[in-house]
């Protein structure tokens, strides 16, 4: 009976069996809010792009967490594969992967692998991010075309994950 598969995922048979897929969900990770930090009187005005931090922040998931909530990722998964915060970067920096191994709290182990890329965004592309700061104290790059300031893009991180029971890396490499 393939429910009786289902293993630790929500299947109804012996929790340690392992699920019948290889891959249990692909989650993409990036910057979400703007970090809580103190950025002095002036705020973000001559903070430049590499000083602005954002929390990690789980941006998709498949399959749907609302749709298959047994196999939602781990809720900190988003701090765990980037870890600190999330910054700018004026260059674009090469991608890197590393795998990992999380422990849930009934001791069943699922793996990972992840990818970390760099996306190139135009600044303007940016104002939602700094709608809670207020306009006199947002970064004076922010808007470089008014400022003549000469950043026009900058690079964000973007985290691809894939979760899985097996510790099969090689074939996620």
């Amino acid at each position: 009976d393939p429910e009786e598969l289902g293993g630790p995922l929500g299947g109804k048979g012996d929790p340690f069996k392992l699920p019948i897929r290889l891959v249990d969900c692909f989650v993409v990770v990036g910057p979400g809010e703007l970090a809580a930090s103190d950025y002095g009187e002036d705020g973000l005005v001559d903070a430049p792009p590499e000083a602005i931090r954002f929390v990690p922040t789980v941006k998709d998931c498949y399959p749907a967490e609302a749709d298959e909530p047994e196999r939602a990722p781990p809720e900190h998964l988003a701090q765990f594969v980037s870890p600190g915060a999330c910054t700018l970067q004026l260059r674009e920096k090469p991608p890197t992967a590393f795998s990992f191994v999380l422990t849930g709290v009934t001791s069943v182990k699922q793996n990972g692998v992840a990818l970390v890329v760099w996306e190139e965004r135009e600044v303007q592309t940016l104002e939602r991010y700094f709608e809670k700061v207020p306009k006199r104290k947002r970064p004076r790059w922010l808007n470089a075309s008014r400022s003549g300031n000469n950043v026009h893009i900058v690079f964000m991180p973007k985290v691809l994950v894939l979760l899985s029971h097996y510790p099969f890396y090689s074939v996620f490499q």
